[in-house]
């Protein structure tokens, strides 16, 4: 199966900035495991890449909440 990619613009769209700041916040989205692009270019990701990282992100997100949830004083 060949993986779709998706490009930069679209990911600057997705993520509701432009590319100019996406370009500025790449170095700390990958300290966050953000993939890096698959295309020779360095300006396309697998799709597939991106959602695996945002289901994971959002696992570890819910993980927080319910440990923070723990600390709230009733």
């Amino acid at each position: 199966m060949r993986s779709r990619l998706i490009g930069r613009e679209d990911v600057a769209q997705a993520l509701n900035t432009s590319v100019e700041e996406l370009e500025k916040v790449l170095a700390h989205l990958r300290q966050l495991g953000f993939p890096e692009p698959v295309s020779e270019d360095g300006a396309h990701w697998a799709v597939s890449d991106l959602l695996d990282w945002i289901v994971t992100r959002q696992e570890q997100l819910v993980s927080f909440v319910s440990h923070l949830s723990l600390h709230i004083d009733q």
